[in-house]
Formats: C-alpha cells, structure tokens, sequence
C-alpha cells in the first residue's frame, strides 16, 4: 500500500468509467494499486500486473454492485 513516500506511477488503467494506479512495490513484492477519483479506498494488488489488473475490474465489479445496493435503501 502507499506509504506516502514517493512511489512510481507504472501505469493507469480503466474500467467501466473507473480509473486506477498501478505501481510496483519492491517492499511487497506485489503491483498493487487503487482506484482514483473516487471518495471511498478501494486498493487491489497482483503477483503479476496482469493478476493487478484483474483484481481491478473485480473490485470496480463489487464496488458497483453495493453502490447499487445502498441506492436501493
């Protein structure tokens, strides 16, 4: 996760009107990332960028489904 030292932004990625950073984590090991833009924290991270990308959609996925959700209360 960000650990407010500076990190390298290694590439932004979008999905269904959501945008993400994505950054390598020499610490972790990891590419982890989070999506921007948006209120509310949502991170994800991957073995491999590709993992890190899938595990985007997947959490933009979710995120969606309880925005929808909470407007339906």
């Amino acid at each position: 996760m960000y650990d407010g030292k500076k990190v390298d932004i290694l590439t932004i990625v979008h999905y269904k009107g959501y945008s993400g950073e994505i950054h390598f984590s020499k610490k972790d090991n990891l590419f982890v990332g989070q999506v921007i833009n948006i209120v509310d924290s949502i991170n994800f991270h991957g073995k491999t960028i590709e993992e890190c990308i899938k595990y985007f959609h997947k959490s933009v996925d979710e995120y969606i489904l309880i925005q929808k959700d909470c407007a339906q209360r």
